[in-house]
């Protein structure tokens, strides 16, 4: 992932490199009244603060959310997103926040009865059960050494 200011040399070297309307014309809308890159890199991270608390129509979020639908991800990305993730979900004001949503919602009975299904079957995968046995196993291991 590259910097503001990265990315703006990165266009700045194609232009040079490569020539052509069309990346020069990118260098001159980045520019925009910034006079280097670092004035281009101050710019470019302020708006995007900017933009991060302005509140979106329904339609743009749609247009935002369907925007990366079936493209492809690295594995890198992938792992990437899971612990962005793995670490909201530790945070309490996060944790909080999901409690508030989930309180006072009852679920169908096929909705449960589809939750209670999938759950069976996640049991009965021998990978679970390796782990369910490991983990008992661990378990039993520490009570029997606090013991003694």
């Amino acid at each position: 992932m590259l910097t503001a200011r990265e990315h703006f040399l990165a266009h700045l070297l194609l232009a040079k490199i490569h020539g052509g309307k069309g990346l020069w014309f990118a260098i001159l809308r980045m520019k925009h009244g910034a006079k280097t890159a670092r004035l281009y890199e101050i710019a470019r991270v302020g708006s995007a603060k900017i933009a991060q608390g302005m509140p979106r129509t329904q339609e743009t979020k749609d247009k935002i959310s369907n925007s990366s639908i079936g493209t492809p991800k690295s594995q890198s990305h992938r792992d990437a997103l899971s612990s962005a993730v793995r670490l909201a979900m530790n945070r309490p004001e996060m944790l909080t926040k999901l409690r508030d949503a989930h309180t006072g919602v009852s679920l169908s009975q096929t909705h449960r009865t589809s939750i209670a299904e999938s759950l069976r079957a996640a049991m009965n995968r021998p990978e679970t059960r390796a782990k369910l046995s490991a983990s008992a196993k661990a378990r039993w291991a520490r009570r029997k050494t606090t013991e003694k």
